[in-house]
């Protein structure tokens, strides 16, 4: 009688046991390598993409950052002092900057609502505020849910004070050193 490991009966079941344990693992990394590379090619935040140009932004008066953690997300708040005399596109870009900032510091951070003072009255209260930012889904602070696809986040300002552009604030300040040196003139 031959012996049965050399006839193929434990021999051949082995082989097919190890094909199929081996075509199993193959389906399972391409399937996961299929989610991680969703995972991985979800586009990130870019603020820039916002239409806002953070060239334009100013050195802050003042900083401070708080977080709420929430059951499904995380959100922060920041207060930011602002010069007296910022332009509105200076004041976008320098929030804009700020959370673009935190979250890169801190990309766990789903909403982000930023409250912009002027350097006289950091942080004494929404009251004297110049306006608020919110960079959530579709520019609203609630609902705080985590994801990381953030296609669909939008930064949305909330001016309380209507301040001048950059080009509205020079036309102001040329037209008053024109009129110092014509009331020099006629000294």
């Amino acid at each position: 009688m031959p012996h049965q490991l050399t006839r193929g009966g434990i021999l051949e079941s082995f082989s097919a046991r190890a094909l199929l344990f081996y075509l199993t693992l193959a389906l399972v990394v391409i399937i996961a390598g299929g989610y991680l590379y969703t995972y991985i090619t979800t586009p990130f935040v870019r603020f820039d993409d916002y239409g806002i140009s953070l060239l334009a932004k100013v050195p802050m008066t003042g900083y401070k950052e708080t977080f709420h953690e929430e059951p499904k997300g995380r959100s922060a708040f920041l207060d930011v002092g602002l010069p007296s005399s910022v332009a509105m596109e200076e004041a976008q870009a320098t929030i804009v900057a700020a959370m673009a900032d935190l979250h890169k510091r801190r990309p766990d951070v789903d909403v982000i609502t930023v409250t912009a003072y002027y350097d006289f009255n950091f942080g004494q209260g929404p009251y004297f505020s110049l306006g608020t930012a919110t960079w959530g889904i579709n520019g609203q602070p609630a609902p705080v849910v985590h994801t990381r696809d953030k296609s669909n986040y939008k930064v949305s300002f909330n001016w309380r004070v209507t301040l001048p552009t950059i080009d509205e604030r020079t036309l102001a300040e040329s037209q008053l050193k024109a009129r110092q040196e014509a009331s020099s003139k006629q000294k």
